[in-house]
């Protein structure tokens, strides 16, 4: 998935927040706990479930993934935000709206 975006701070002075960021995700209907996977440890080579960052999320459009948001890896308060090919209207649109609700703003790259 290819990153469309990012979600920063709108002032510069307050960053995102990562609890208020891991609260919406639980509230939001758009957003989803990315789910664990079940993989191969490469250096044991047993079964293992890998699980997603609580910073991390899926965006839910009528049940579907359509991309995810997720805090940088860089450890800087600010969010990525992917799209899968051909949503990116409706992604930027649930970005936007999380944006907003964390006191920041969406930047499209």
């Amino acid at each position: 998935m290819p990153c469309i975006g990012r979600i920063e701070s709108a002032s510069g002075a307050n960053e995102i927040n990562e609890s208020q960021w891991i609260a919406l995700i639980k509230t939001e209907a758009s957003l989803a706990p990315i789910p664990a996977r079940k993989g191969i440890n490469p250096f044991t080579r047993k079964p293992t479930e890998f699980r997603a960052p609580a910073t991390s999320a899926t965006i839910l459009k009528d049940g579907v993934d359509i991309g995810t948001i997720y805090w940088a890896m860089d450890g800087s308060s600010m969010l990525m935000v992917d799209a899968r090919d051909g949503s990116e209207k409706s992604v930027i649109s649930v970005a936007e709206e999380v944006a907003t609700k964390l006191g920041g703003r969406f930047v499209c790259e």
